[in-house]
Protein backbone atom coordinates (compact mmCIF):
# COMPACT_ATOMS: atom_id res chain seq x y z
CA UNK A 1 0.00 0.00 0.00
CA UNK A 2 1.46 3.29 -1.08
CA UNK A 3 0.76 6.70 0.32
CA UNK A 4 -0.61 9.44 -1.94
CA UNK A 5 -0.33 13.20 -1.85
CA UNK A 6 -3.62 15.05 -2.07
CA UNK A 7 -4.47 18.72 -2.19
CA UNK A 8 -7.39 19.95 -0.13
CA UNK A 9 -8.94 23.40 -0.60
CA UNK A 10 -10.14 25.08 2.59
CA UNK A 11 -11.58 28.62 2.46
CA UNK A 12 -9.98 29.18 -0.95
CA UNK A 13 -6.47 28.12 0.14
CA UNK A 14 -4.76 24.88 -0.85
CA UNK A 15 -3.22 22.54 1.72
CA UNK A 16 -1.21 19.39 1.02
CA UNK A 17 -1.80 16.12 2.85
CA UNK A 18 -0.21 12.70 2.64
CA UNK A 19 -2.87 9.98 2.58
CA UNK A 20 -1.36 6.91 4.29
CA UNK A 21 -3.29 3.63 4.03
CA UNK A 22 -3.12 1.05 6.82
CA UNK A 23 -4.90 -2.18 7.68
CA UNK A 24 -7.35 -1.96 10.58
CA UNK A 25 -7.41 -5.40 12.26
CA UNK A 26 -10.59 -4.64 14.23
CA UNK A 27 -12.65 -3.63 11.19
CA UNK A 28 -10.83 -6.00 8.83
CA UNK A 29 -10.42 -3.34 6.19
CA UNK A 30 -8.01 -0.78 4.83
CA UNK A 31 -8.35 2.66 6.38
CA UNK A 32 -6.48 5.90 5.75
CA UNK A 33 -4.53 8.27 7.96
CA UNK A 34 -4.04 11.84 6.74
CA UNK A 35 -0.77 13.63 7.55
CA UNK A 36 -0.56 17.41 7.10
CA UNK A 37 2.35 18.42 4.85
CA UNK A 38 1.81 22.17 4.60
CA UNK A 39 0.21 25.04 2.76
CA UNK A 40 0.62 25.16 -1.02
CA UNK A 41 3.16 27.93 -1.64
CA UNK A 42 4.60 28.12 -5.16
CA UNK A 43 3.66 24.49 -5.82
CA UNK A 44 5.39 23.14 -2.71
CA UNK A 45 4.04 22.23 0.73
CA UNK A 46 5.33 24.63 3.40
CA UNK A 47 4.53 24.26 7.09
CA UNK A 48 3.98 27.93 7.82
CA UNK A 49 4.59 27.64 11.58
CA UNK A 50 7.92 25.91 11.05
CA UNK A 51 9.47 28.44 8.67
CA UNK A 52 12.64 29.84 10.25
CA UNK A 53 15.21 30.40 7.54
CA UNK A 54 18.34 32.47 7.89
CA UNK A 55 17.17 35.05 5.31
CA UNK A 56 13.93 35.89 7.11
CA UNK A 57 13.60 38.93 9.33
CA UNK A 58 13.62 38.40 13.04
CA UNK A 59 10.42 36.73 14.12
CA UNK A 60 10.47 38.53 17.43
CA UNK A 61 11.29 42.03 16.25
CA UNK A 62 9.60 42.55 12.91
CA UNK A 63 5.94 43.44 13.33
CA UNK A 64 5.14 42.74 9.68
CA UNK A 65 6.50 39.16 9.78
CA UNK A 66 4.43 37.65 12.60
CA UNK A 67 0.89 36.88 13.52
CA UNK A 68 0.69 36.62 17.26
CA UNK A 69 -1.73 35.10 19.69
CA UNK A 70 -1.52 36.13 23.34
CA UNK A 71 1.05 38.80 22.56
CA UNK A 72 0.22 41.16 25.44
CA UNK A 73 2.46 39.66 28.10
CA UNK A 74 5.41 39.71 25.68
CA UNK A 75 5.34 43.46 25.05
CA UNK A 76 7.20 44.49 28.25
CA UNK A 77 9.84 41.79 27.76
CA UNK A 78 10.37 42.73 24.11
CA UNK A 79 10.69 46.41 25.10
CA UNK A 80 13.33 45.53 27.71
CA UNK A 81 15.23 43.53 25.07
CA UNK A 82 15.12 46.55 22.73
CA UNK A 83 16.01 49.09 25.46
CA UNK A 84 19.02 47.10 26.65
CA UNK A 85 20.05 46.29 23.05
CA UNK A 86 20.20 42.60 23.90
CA UNK A 87 19.21 41.73 20.33
CA UNK A 88 22.14 43.80 19.01
CA UNK A 89 24.65 42.09 21.33
CA UNK A 90 23.33 38.63 20.53
CA UNK A 91 23.36 39.49 16.82
CA UNK A 92 27.13 39.99 17.03
CA UNK A 93 27.62 36.56 18.60
CA UNK A 94 24.99 34.43 16.84
CA UNK A 95 23.23 34.15 13.50
CA UNK A 96 19.53 35.19 13.34
CA UNK A 97 18.15 31.69 13.79
CA UNK A 98 20.32 31.08 16.86
CA UNK A 99 19.50 34.52 18.23
CA UNK A 100 15.75 33.88 17.86
CA UNK A 101 16.13 30.54 19.62
CA UNK A 102 18.03 32.07 22.57
CA UNK A 103 15.53 34.93 22.88
CA UNK A 104 12.56 32.57 22.62
CA UNK A 105 13.92 30.29 25.34
CA UNK A 106 14.71 33.29 27.55
CA UNK A 107 11.28 34.85 27.08
CA UNK A 108 9.66 31.50 27.81
CA UNK A 109 11.51 31.24 31.12
CA UNK A 110 10.40 34.77 32.14
CA UNK A 111 6.82 34.98 30.85
CA UNK A 112 5.45 31.46 30.99
CA UNK A 113 7.91 28.86 32.27
CA UNK A 114 7.31 25.65 30.40
CA UNK A 115 9.02 22.29 30.53
CA UNK A 116 11.51 21.88 27.70
CA UNK A 117 9.67 18.89 26.22
CA UNK A 118 6.56 21.03 25.53
CA UNK A 119 8.35 24.22 24.48
CA UNK A 120 7.51 23.64 20.80
CA UNK A 121 3.79 23.68 21.63
CA UNK A 122 4.18 26.95 23.56
CA UNK A 123 6.16 28.54 20.72
CA UNK A 124 3.68 27.50 18.03
CA UNK A 125 0.86 28.93 20.12
CA UNK A 126 2.59 32.29 20.56
CA UNK A 127 4.13 33.25 17.23
CA UNK A 128 3.91 32.08 13.65
CA UNK A 129 5.40 33.55 10.55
Amino acid sequence: MRSKIRVKEIHGKEYWYEDIPYYDKEKGQIRHHSKYLGKNIDGKPVKVRNVLDGDSKSILFSSNSIISFGYGELIPVLQIIRDLHIDRYLGKLLNKTQMNMVLTLSINRVVRPTAMHILKTWYEGEAVK
